[in-house]
């Protein structure tokens, strides 16, 4: 139930679910904010941001334009706001990071499968679930109240691209498996709605909640059956079997290979859908009966009145090309449906362009049918912008993205079994070295190819891509061992603070002093004494990088004669040793938020060792360690203390002080209570983080015994105790009677 139009924050806003979510939290009359990258036309050339920016605002939709870097602006922002919404896409799952603090109920960009329940699954698809439950991980260890909310496969996104409906001339259907493994189907629109519901109900809040519609759970020989009945055709069944998924994830570059171990988790072992739902556990379409969801019945019907447009799969699942296997060529546009690949004819034939019959060959992988793929010649370049397949009026990001597309296609690594591939794609690399810079640009326009060739001096710096700082920009599948920051060292440091109880409640300011890696007040953060500097590393010419044959791949390595700086100092700095950074105390001053708990850990960005390249300073973390209290106990928001009576208040009742947190209130005791008894103080308990709501304050009841009594109280009690033994004795005699 919705407890108040309450402010939402969308990250991802203009996504493929983000637009839904914008759409849904907008209908319900949530005040709706959407925070994103400024768009341009060259950012998007397809203006389908832009129009999506134009819907917002025609719908009072507040758009926030901004880097996820921002840290201030984020916290900012995200003060002025009650709920965060995350719809951020798979290259943006770790940049949710910086968006935890300060949130008042968060929600992680999920909506797929629940990772915390599937396992064993193909090592690309496993990484990408661990990068979601670290998100996970990360958001509970903060203590911002969040909501998972998993919603498995979308039935627009999956069905089109398991059924075609847009491909009126469609005669097969690609299988995946047997075909027999269950799958669970949810409509975009209706996730959305959910996200929102679920945003606003108290009793989602810090809980995982599932949309699995009965109905809506088929297998793919189930979809395919129900999808004949309706277009009253056939369809033949092309299988494809698990050992040919299994080798795309293995052999593929990112991110098809992800693709391929989420195709077979999905829809070859049915990780989705062999689960089941705990008594305990939260189902959206059962907690939200009022909110009628799509069925995948009504979905296909939907496709027969307006099929999608193709664009939802040419952008997402086969944006694939041919892999080469062993001695031949395996067919991959097969494995992500044939339809892919008529499409491409048809507008290849449409737009005059040459395409070049390839005959694929038996490998271990099993036969296919020869295909066709289009074919872009080298030999007969006349010029650079013939090599880069460009007009010589292209602009910069037209060149940028030819570039780019021809990298990946010709680059050594993927392409082993052909001798000229090296030879190709140095030619696009040179080619685009002097395209993308205006100077050498105008020149060659000037001199022309041959004249410009004779007077170039060929001293590129040899990496793999002009504004490119190592080949995993470019084929990020291919990246080794290396971490996800690219090996940058981060100066992260890790300090403890120690509160008192009533600083830890109410919050407090601190001054805090530490050792850190700070910048060499000497040589001034350059590493060589003052006056001089280093030199230009011969063995890598200045670029850091060397290549090196590792196995069947050319790869870039750190240069090791100058570690990957490209320089060489000959006369380090005498204070830090060339280091650039010398290790000394740090002091700054923390702004701790009422609420926090022991062991609770403050991210302060920016404040902890510095970089010795110039680059911002890593981040500080501060672990809370709170004392005990004589008075008070803590669990969560909760307080409880304990109040001692005596016989006669325990017995005869009254009232009684007790201390509370904002100080001394009178609390009546009801006659005949026991030990062990408790009482509930509303709201007097701690103020719930990124909130207005405070815990609950419980006064647990302990009735003392005294040791040593004077005359009169001694006689006072055996007085009762007589008067206790002369009514039981009574009930014994009238029941013995009886």
């Amino acid at each position: 139930m919705i407890t108040g139009l309450d402010k939402i924050l969308v990250f991802g806003g203009t996504g493929y679910l983000g637009k839904h979510v914008v759409r849904a939290s907008i209908k319900m009359g949530h005040p709706t904010y959407v925070y994103g990258r400024p768009i341009t036309p060259n950012s998007n050339p397809s203006n389908s941001k832009m129009e999506l920016h134009k819907e917002f605002q025609s719908m009072g939709v507040i758009l926030i334009q901004g880097e996820l870097s921002e840290h201030e602006k984020l916290v900012s922002l995200i003060k002025q706001v009650d709920i965060v919404i995350s719809a951020l896409g798979t290259p943006c799952y770790m940049e949710q990071l910086r968006i935890i603090d300060a949130i008042k109920r968060f929600i992680p960009s999920e909506f797929g499968c629940e990772e915390d329940l599937i396992t064993a699954v193909l090592p690309p698809f496993q990484d990408l679930l661990d990068k979601k439950r670290k998100i996970r991980r990360a958001t509970e260890a903060t203590g911002v109240p969040f909501t998972f909310l998993s919603s498995t496969c979308f039935c627009a996104y999956f069905l089109s691209f398991l059924l075609h409906p847009h491909d009126k001339y469609s005669e097969e259907l690609t299988i995946y498996g047997t075909g027999e493994s269950k799958a669970v189907f949810t409509h975009e629109e209706d996730v959305a709605i959910y996200v929102i519901r679920a945003a606003n109900d108290l009793r989602t809040c810090n809980r995982t909640v599932l949309f699995r519609p009965s109905k809506n759970i088929l297998s793919q020989l189930e979809l395919v059956s129900l999808w004949e009945k309706k277009t009253s055709r056939s369809y033949n069944k092309v299988f494809v079997h698990e050992e040919e998924l299994v080798a795309l994830s293995e052999t593929s570059p990112h991110p098809e290979n992800v693709r391929a171990a989420i195709i077979h988790s999905i829809f070859v072992k049915g990780d989705m859908a062999n689960f089941e739902i705990g008594e305990d556990e939260m189902e959206v379409s059962k907690l939200y009966p009022d909110v009628e969801y799509t069925t995948v019945d009504q979905l296909l019907n939907d496709f027969m009145a307006n099929p999608p447009e193709f664009r939802y799969i040419y952008e997402s699942l086969l944006r694939v090309g041919y892999r080469r296997y062993g001695s031949g060529v395996f067919n991959q546009p097969r494995v992500f449906s044939s339809w892919n690949y008529r499409n491409g004819i048809r507008e290849a034939a449409n737009n005059n362009r040459s395409w070049l019959p390839l005959g694929v060959l038996k490998s271990n992988l099993g036969a296919s049918t020869p295909r066709s793929i289009h074919g872009t010649a080298f030999t007969a370049a006349r010029d650079y912008y013939d090599i880069l397949g460009v007009n010589n009026n292209a602009n910069a990001p037209e060149i940028k993205k030819a570039y780019y597309g021809l990298a990946k296609q010709l680059h050594p690594d993927t392409n082993k079994n052909d001798p000229e591939a090296e030879k190709k794609f140095q030619e696009v690399q040179k080619a685009y070295e002097v395209l993308k810079d205006e100077e050498k640009r105008a020149q060659y326009d000037q001199l022309g190819h041959d004249a410009f060739e004779e007077n170039d001096d060929g001293s590129g710096k040899g990496r793999w891509g002009p504004g490119v700082d190592n080949i995993w920009d470019i084929f990020p599948g291919f990246r080794p061992i290396f971490d996800r920051d690219g090996g940058k060292d981060v100066k992260v440091l890790i300090v403890a603070v120690e509160l008192s109880f009533m600083e830890a409640v109410q919050g407090c300011n601190k001054t805090l002093t530490f050792q850190a890696d700070l910048p060499c007040d000497t040589c001034g953060g350059a590493g060589v004494p003052p006056g001089t500097r280093p030199e230009t590393c011969r063995t890598c010419r200045g670029s850091g990088m060397i290549n090196k044959v590792t196995g069947p791949f050319r790869i870039q390595v750190t240069c090791s004669s100058c570690r990957g700086s490209g320089k060489i100092v000959k006369n380090f700095c005498k204070s830090c040793n060339g280091d650039k950074t010398v290790r000394g105390p740090k002091t700054i001053k923390l702004d701790i938020m009422p609420g926090v708990d022991d062991n609770d850990t403050i991210r302060a960005y920016g404040s902890g060792g510095a970089d010795p390249d110039g680059n911002q300073p890593g981040d500080l973390y501060v672990t809370i360690k709170v004392r005990e209290d004589p008075v008070f106990r803590r669990e969560g928001p909760d307080i409880h203390v304990d109040a001692v009576l005596s016989i006669p208040q325990a017995t005869l009742g009254g009232t009684i002080q007790v201390p509370t947190l904002m100080g001394d209130v009178v609390v009546k005791v009801r006659p005949g209570t026991q030990p062990g008894q408790k009482v509930v103080l509303k709201q007097k308990g701690i103020k719930t983080r990124n909130s207005y709501s405070f815990g609950d304050q419980y006064v647990h009841f302990i009735v003392s015994i005294p040791m040593n009594l004077s005359q009169r109280q001694r006689e006072l009690i055996e007085e009762l105790a007589k008067e206790e033994q002369g009514e039981y004795n009574k009930g014994a005699a009238a029941g013995a009677s009886a």
